[in-house]
């Protein structure tokens, strides 16, 4: 039984104050998921912080992580019916570190019951390290407005193809540094978004990026972005969407990780929205889209320039957009 922890903690304040007994100082709510060792429980203790608690082998001694700055992982007694008995509790330190708790935390209890025989200090540690790798190469700061428009029209793209088929994520691979936003079998994505009021500008980073082997499809995805005239749309909501859509929760936060995006901002973000106002489909390996490619220039790059970046106007070609069957083709064919 797979234990989503999200949906519990939506409503697990309610549930405990009505239908839960303690731990010790903690209320525990009891989640019906096992290990070979006994029950997992839910817990908020008396400060309002989020607990795991998971049962641990007769043989299990005290022990204890705190380094993380704001996850620690301890073995640890509680009273239960006037004894002492051992469980490994998963704590998040600081309130505002919940939305990245639940992912990490989720991470830890799916290992946990693939391996339902194993000592859960070990395996939990081992998980939160590999966490704790990927944290410190993110930045610690807010995105700019610029990333947050280009990471908000990757999410755009992820959307679409998640509509009818949630398990999409491997073609994500823009924040793992691959040359194109999103890889699927022979077919190649560009993201590309703009905020300009006036225009349909694109900015291309080097020759490589409008560039494709002769095997491989180039599409580009263009979006438009302004500052909304009514609520608009913000991030976190994209990614809320996604999750509801059945996205995996914790395979989409790395990627948003690797993106520079940290789920413990959330609030900052949320007051940071936009509207989409265009969203387009263009062919780039077809004769006609203007583009700078290597091969595109006789003699190569003259001696002492390393590297290029320039400018595209979509309105000054007549290449048209893709229709709408044929954008549903191309999801089609990228899902399968």
């Amino acid at each position: 039984m797979k234990l989503e922890l999200k949906e519990q903690w939506n409503l697990i304040a309610e549930e405990i104050t009505e239908s839960a007994f303690a731990l010790s100082d903690m209320k525990l709510l009891a989640t019906g998921t096992r290990t070979t060792w006994g029950e997992i429980y839910l817990g908020i203790d008396p400060r309002g912080r989020r607990h795991v608690i998971v049962p641990v082998p007769d043989n299990a001694g005290e022990e204890r992580e705190d380094t993380s700055q704001g996850i620690s992982i301890e073995v640890r007694p509680y009273i239960v019916g006037g004894k002492e008995v051992l469980y490994c509790d998963i704590a998040c330190k600081l309130e505002e570190l919940n939305e990245l708790f639940t992912v990490v935390a989720q991470d830890i209890i799916d290992h946990l019951l693939k391996q339902p025989d194993s000592s859960p200090f070990p395996q939990s540690l081992k998980i939160l390290e590999r966490w704790r790798q990927l944290l410190e190469r993110v930045p610690a700061r807010i995105l700019s407005q610029e990333k947050i428009s280009g990471l908000m029209g990757e999410l755009l793209f992820l959307s679409k193809l998640a509509d009818e088929s949630p398990d999409v994520l491997d073609h994500w691979v823009g924040p793992d540094g691959a040359s194109h936003d999103f890889i699927s079998q022979n077919i190649n994505v560009e993201v590309k978004t703009s905020a300009r009021q006036v225009g349909r500008h694109i900015k291309v980073q080097s020759l490589e990026q409008m560039d494709i082997s002769e095997d491989q499809q180039l599409y580009l995805f263009f979006v438009k972005l302004r500052t909304p005239t009514g609520t608009g749309i913000t991030l976190p909501k994209m990614i809320d969407e996604l999750l509801l859509n059945g996205v995996n929760s914790i395979d989409l936060y790395k990627k948003l990780l690797a993106a520079g995006y940290q789920p413990d901002e959330r609030e900052v973000y949320l007051n940071r929205p936009l509207e989409f106002v265009e969203a387009s489909f263009y062919r780039v390996d077809e004769d006609g889209f203007p583009r700078l490619t290597l091969a595109s220039l006789r003699d190569g790059l003259p001696e002492g320039v390393g590297k290029i970046s320039y400018e595209v106007n979509l309105d000054g070609t007549s290449i048209a957009p893709l229709s709408d069957d044929s954008i549903d083709e191309l999801l089609k064919n990228m899902r399968q």
